[in-house]
């Protein structure tokens, strides 16, 4: 990644343009924008301290997940199954709330359809338009 971004070296941060903005804007920074943050926030009261525990835990679970998918592999076809749980739980624990971004999940339908993962990309807008219009009361 370094040797990738020698180039625009003398950018600066300029080269990540409008990233942190979006973060801010997105509420990402406070957690209030992540999907997984939200849901767990209409089952239980969540203090707003407690996002600083979220984002390691959920990067260690993702961790983990891939070395299990790493050192787990039986067979040719599990290493796409492996890819896509990967792919499923990075989304799921740090994607905000728009729909759309569990779109890049349907290639992985093609080789390795899954019923649970066609729920997920395909029921993922009701569950979007109930979130949204709670984010949006909240916001108020």
């Amino acid at each position: 990644m370094a040797v990738l971004y020698l180039p625009y070296l003398s950018v600066g941060t300029g080269v990540f343009g409008f990233l942190g903005g979006y973060v801010s804007e997105e509420h990402l920074d406070a957690g209030s924008g992540i999907l997984l943050w939200q849901l767990l926030g209409t089952v239980l009261p969540l203090p707003a301290q407690a996002f600083s525990y979220y984002l390691p835990a959920a990067a260690a679970l993702l961790g983990v997940l891939g070395l299990a998918c790493v050192f787990l592999r039986r067979e040719p076809k599990a290493d796409l199954a492996a890819a896509m749980v990967l792919a499923i739980a990075f989304t799921v624990l740090f994607s905000p709330h728009y729909s759309w971004y569990f779109a890049w999940i349907i290639p992985f339908l093609c080789c390795y359809p899954s019923v649970a993962a066609i729920y997920l990309t395909c029921c993922r807008e009701l569950l979007h338009l109930g979130i949204g219009r709670r984010a949006s009361a909240m916001d108020c």
